[in-house]
């Protein structure tokens, strides 16, 4: 039997992705039932309103994830996306609220704001954009990052409504999506780590995800093959695993610690693609094997994958242990 869960693959979104394999993963997405796509921001990305454009001209029900930086687009600004979307295409958008771990970038940006100040500058965008999404009337805001006095709303009906989405490990983070968060989503440990994660609090309160890669096969030794095919490990794979134990990012620190330790865990729980391109854990093996591990973080509320690929191939074989919602 299927495992059932909400389900988003990534969608190409760096500045050389042709418009045509952007097209084209978000017709599989849609036609192998996923809810949506994850769409990327960062500075080598392609702006994500766009693509988010793209997604909803060239499929029917798919769901753009829209990554939203709160210095990048403001809470006013992306009221304004939202409900044009709505306008012109009568379909929605879901937000998924990142701060930045790139010290390169925030610094470009001048973003001198420590790790949990962003998390609560994200609280404060989260409770604007809800307010001028579900308000008729002009709204007045004070907060310690916005401040408003008579802003115009721009409403949508409720089920137009964007989920937040809120990723990441650290207590910062947690506290931010215990507040104003949909889904909470997570780099998943190990499953046994991952049974005593702080995210696993907010059951109840919010859905709870994970950022996972899934490379499974008819066989064990053909999916090996494929993981190691796919990510070429060398001397500078480890350099850079222990670069990351320096890392601002919760999720970056406790990956590197992982795979620094050991490549693979229970036999299945694989940190290879981590070392070697700085992709997501991935559960490697056949499928009953993969399925079977899936099912344990699904006993423990998981009930959202967002999945770390956009192959052709994984598209297929996902499709033999997972149905999506």
């Amino acid at each position: 039997m299927k495992l059932k869960f909400r389900v988003f693959a990534d969608l190409p979104s760096d500045r050389n992705s042709p418009i045509e394999l952007i097209e084209h993963v978000a017709k599989l997405a849609e036609n192998y039932g996923y809810e949506g796509v994850l769409i990327f921001f960062g500075r080598n990305t392609l702006d994500p309103v766009l693509l988010s454009s793209i997604v909803l001209r060239h499929t029917s029900n798919l769901i753009p994830l829209l990554a939203a930086q709160p210095y990048y687009a403001s809470p006013v600004q992306m009221a304004r996306i939202i409900e044009s979307i709505f306008l012109l295409h009568n379909r929605k958008i879901n937000l998924n609220m990142i701060t930045g771990a790139d010290p390169g970038e925030l610094n470009e940006m001048h973003n001198t704001l420590d790790h949990g100040d962003r998390y609560k500058r994200v609280v404060e965008y989260v409770q604007v954009l809800k307010a001028m999404l579900m308000s008729e009337k002009k709204i007045a805001f004070q907060g310690d990052y916005y401040s408003f006095a008579a802003l115009t709303p721009h409403p949508v009906p409720p089920e137009y409504m964007p989920k937040i989405c809120m990723a990441g490990s650290s207590p910062a983070s947690i506290e931010a999506a215990s507040q104003v968060a949909d889904v909470a989503i997570s780099h998943p440990e190990p499953i046994g780590q991952f049974a005593q994660s702080p995210i696993l609090r907010l059951r109840g309160k919010a859905d709870i995800g994970m950022r996972i890669g899934i490379l499974a096969r008819e066989t064990r030794e053909e999916a090996w093959r494929a993981a190691h095919a796919k990510y070429k490990l060398d001397h500078k794979s480890l350099v850079v695993a222990r670069m990351k134990l320096r890392s601002e990012s919760s999720w970056n620190k406790s990956l590197a610690q992982l795979a620094l330790q050991a490549e693979t865990h229970d036999d299945v729980y694989w940190l290879g693609g981590f070392l070697g391109g700085d992709a997501a854990p991935i559960l490697v093996g056949d499928y009953a094997s993969v399925s079977g591990y899936l099912r344990k973080y699904a006993e423990l509320g998981v009930n959202t994958l967002l999945l770390d690929s956009y192959a052709e191939e994984d598209f297929y074989h996902t499709d033999k242990i997972i149905e999506p919602l």
